[in-house]
């Protein structure tokens, strides 16, 4: 494969005739100084969701489905089913079709049949776009470690624990989600916020760029949700409700399928596990003298 007339070395970044017999790549491809997209990885209700984009287009895919809506940042987007073509999982990396994601991403794509070599050209509108390669290059060890990145170091607690104190955060409960990713709630004075807290490329640990965030309630309360956990907040104009217990209460399409309690034993806030099958949950307060108080959650 040839990158604006530049080899790309085939053991670090293989070409191969993937599902529904179309060439797929390395996602990874994606972020060559030369192209300079992003992507992201991260399983919600036990799907695979990932997402490429860069400064003019994008795609969010499924990892297994054919399903993939694209769109560029001035237009709705659109979807379309690829039949068998799939991205897939091979050794950790995660593969996609090259000529559709290249060409979504404005990326013109073609085939020399003589010499079986895939190019990639990137016009003149295209490049000017782009940052220099150095200040990419160096933008990028501080991203955060892809997913099906084999060879980096798990993420510890102990390291969690460090960065919580070094960066002074308000993090009340966080756990580790995945070999690179931890999710985290953080509870100020009067909002909440849940964010992922990751490997980065340099080796480090930061906080996602994203994150989901929601101010208390007229009671001092909040529930916020991110990927496969829901985040309980309470904040200081709750004190006087003596907050002690939580009941979760989840709903699938046909009505309640569980619930779960759980004590607060005087923490500000913790994290609870989504129902596997659930679309929406009532979180449920019970403090003294009979406070009760309930948040809807979708």
């Amino acid at each position: 494969m040839q990158l604006n007339g530049e080899t790309i070395d085939a053991s670090e970044v293989p070409v191969v005739l993937g599902a529904g017999n179309r060439l797929h790549v390395p996602i990874s491809l994606f972020n060559h100084n030369q192209i300079q997209a992003q992507y992201n990885y991260y399983v919600y209700k036990g799907e695979a969701q990932i997402g490429v984009y860069n400064d003019l287009a994008g795609i969010d895919m499924i990892l297994g489905q054919s399903i993939y809506f694209y769109y560029s940042w001035d237009d709705e987007g659109k979807q379309v089913d690829l039949q068998n073509v799939v991205p897939y999982l091979d050794h950790n990396q995660i593969m996609v079709p090259l000529r559709f994601v290249a060409e979504i991403l404005g990326i013109h794509v073609k085939w020399e049949a003589s010499s079986s070599t895939v190019s990639l050209v990137t016009d003149v509108e295209f490049k000017s776009e782009l940052l220099p390669a150095d200040e990419w290059d160096a933008w990028m060890a501080e991203a955060p470690l892809p997913a099906d990145d084999p060879d980096g170091e798990p993420i510890r607690a102990e390291e969690i624990d460090a960065y919580i104190a070094q960066n002074d955060l308000s993090i009340v409960d966080y756990t580790i989600v995945s070999k690179y990713a931890a999710v985290a709630l953080d509870v100020s004075k009067e909002k909440a916020a849940m964010y992922r807290i990751q490997r980065q490329k340099n080796g480090g640990i930061t906080q996602a760029d994203s994150y989901i965030s929601h101010e208390q309630d007229e009671e001092g309360l909040s529930v916020s949700g991110l990927g496969d956990y829901i985040g309980v907040g309470i904040h200081e104009a709750a004190t006087e409700h003596a907050i002690e217990s939580v009941l979760v209460i989840y709903f699938g399409r046909e009505g309640k399928i569980g619930s779960t309690e759980y004590e607060t034993e005087g923490r500000k806030g913790f994290l609870i596990p989504w129902h596997k099958d659930a679309t929406s949950a009532i979180v449920n307060f019970y403090g003294k003298d009979g406070f009760i108080h309930d948040i809807q959650i979708y």
